[in-house]
């Protein structure tokens, strides 16, 4: 199967792969570990240094935990039922 060359086509238009799953895995633990560790040394620093993009450590932060709450939907314990269910109850529709 050639590789899909744009995001529509890996994660809109066709159901992920156990490939595509592992690597999104690796990924996010990947990001999460770097994310942890630049907060481990924003901390120690005293916060990051002024920064022409005006990031904070509050968004460092927050972008670790959405990385957190990213792994939770993909890698969380809901079952296929109860994914459905709540699909069918919010929006009445259900997945294919």
């Amino acid at each position: 199967m050639p590789i899909p060359r744009n995001r529509n086509q890996t994660h809109y238009l066709r159901k992920p792969t156990s490939a595509d799953r592992r690597r999104h895995k690796t990924l996010l633990a990947a990001l999460i570990a770097e994310g942890e560790r630049l907060l481990q040394r924003a901390q120690v620093a005293g916060g990051l240094p002024a920064n022409l993009d005006g990031v904070k450590t509050a968004d460092l932060d927050a972008m670790v935990e959405e990385l957190h709450t990213t792994r939770l939907q993909w890698e969380g314990d809901m079952t296929p039922q109860r994914r459905n269910q709540i699909l069918n109850e919010l929006f009445n529709v259900t997945e294919r």
